[in-house]
């Protein structure tokens, strides 16, 4: 008789149990499926988004809208210069470099103890040693 109460309580026990993983599976299912759901949303909401970023982005729509909105027109042929135009860069030799980089940490130096005294703007003062 023991044996066999006993055998109904485990039992219900493990029914219990059972049934609680049951739930517990279902829920998590009914979740990673709502889950899904929004995924795919998503998905499809990026989607029309690229597709409305594709349309608005035409390049004769940005040209007309240019054109109307802010008056802009193509640069003319007289606007653009050749490449012996551009001033090239000058080339220093590593001596005038270590020249230029001590006289502007001196001055960034000097400003500091110059700052107590008046504001004074370190930009202009190292664009000053410089271009001396």
């Amino acid at each position: 008789m023991r044996l066999i109460l006993l055998c109904a309580l485990i039992l219900v026990g493990l029914g219990t149990t059972l049934y609680q993983v049951k739930t517990g599976i279902d829920e998590r299912q009914d979740r990673l499926h709502d889950i899904e759901l929004r995924i795919a949303d998503t998905k499809r909401d990026i989607a029309v988004l690229e597709a409305e970023w594709a349309y608005l982005s035409r390049s004769e729509r940005i040209m007309t809208l240019s054109g109307d909105l802010l008056k802009m027109t193509p640069i003319g042929q007289d606007r653009i210069l050749p490449l012996d135009a551009i001033p090239m860069r000058l080339e220093l030799d590593p001596v005038s470099i270590k020249e230029i980089a001590f006289t502007a940490k001196r001055s960034t130096s000097k400003d500091r103890s110059d700052s107590a005294d008046q504001p004074a703007s370190k930009d202009h003062s190292i664009r000053r040693d410089i271009s001396e």
